[in-house]
């Protein structure tokens, strides 16, 4: 077997492979490369699936505080008694808190704001259980400071 015979010449490869046929214009299809479409075509359509569909989540709107309620009753303002309680050493923590204020006897607080370690906000419904807090031996013992805050915030109740 001879080199020569398996193998076309060179011309007549390089003539062979550049012969391409033309194309009719029904099989190009419109150019729109200047455009600037794709040429590529349009994309397949797909079964539109309930996982993909995008929910829309609102935020509830804010509930107003009723004067009065359905029955004609009229709530009557409260006072609120502040105390502010500052300490030279950590204050407890809110269930130690809690349970100082169940041995001392101290009842009716509404709420206790910790400002920091140091200083806290105790917001009472009574005068007493205030002053019961003031005058509390275990508490003064602790270099504990109390100093009753001005402001008397009146909070309407039923």
């Amino acid at each position: 077997m001879n080199s020569d015979d398996e193998l076309p010449d060179n011309e007549e490869y390089l003539n062979n492979s550049l012969e391409v046929e033309p194309a009719s214009q029904s099989e190009i299809g419109p150019c729109t490369d200047d455009l600037g479409v794709n040429a590529t075509g349009k994309k397949r359509n797909r079964d539109m699936d309930l996982n993909e569909i995008w929910t829309v989540v609102e935020r509830g709107k804010k509930r107003l505080a009723v004067s009065g309620d359905e029955e004609g009753r009229v709530r009557i303002p409260t006072e609120r008694i502040e105390i502010c309680m500052t300490s030279k050493e950590k204050l407890p923590k809110q269930i130690g808190m809690a349970r100082l204020f169940k041995t001392e006897g101290i009842t009716d607080v509404i709420k206790i704001k910790y400002v920091n370690f140091y200083k806290a906000l105790i917001q009472f419904s009574k005068e007493t259980s205030a002053e019961k807090l003031i005058q509390s031996e275990n508490l003064l013992s602790r270099d504990t400071n109390f100093r009753k805050l001005l402001r008397s915030e009146f909070h309407m109740e039923l």
